[in-house]
């Protein structure tokens, strides 16, 4: 037995994709993306300055945060890298950014440099 199925009209097939391809572009705006300080702010929070290269590296460490180990370098700085991935359950990726931890001569955090990776 063959059905035959009814040809919608072309006016609401186009709205229908049009419908479908507006839905599929409207994924949540990252809050995360638009903030970068915001995450500064919480590593801030969580390791204010002048904290130690040890420090940073336990905080990281228990935070199950990726990261390089110390590297000194007198030409271009003392410096820890760190990738951050915030948790996000609407997203099949993670958002994710590059966090540089620059220290001083004497071993003291100064500084956060924060990058939005995009969703890796």
């Amino acid at each position: 037995m063959l059905v035959t199925m009814a040809r919608m009209p072309p006016r609401l097939e186009a709205a229908g994709l049009l419908l479908c391809l507006l839905l599929a572009g409207c994924g949540r705006p990252s809050k995360e993306k638009d903030n970068p300080e915001g995450v500064k702010q919480h590593l801030a929070a969580a390791l204010p300055l002048h904290s130690s290269p040890t420090q940073v590296l336990n905080y990281l460490d228990s935070q199950k945060i990726k990261h390089s180990q110390y590297h000194r370098d007198t030409a271009s700085g003392n410096t820890i890298e760190g990738v951050i991935f915030v948790k996000s359950a609407s997203d099949t990726v993670d958002p994710g950014y590059d966090v540089v931890f620059r220290f001083d001569a004497q071993d003291r955090l100064i500084a956060y440099d924060v990058q939005w990776l995009g969703y890796i």
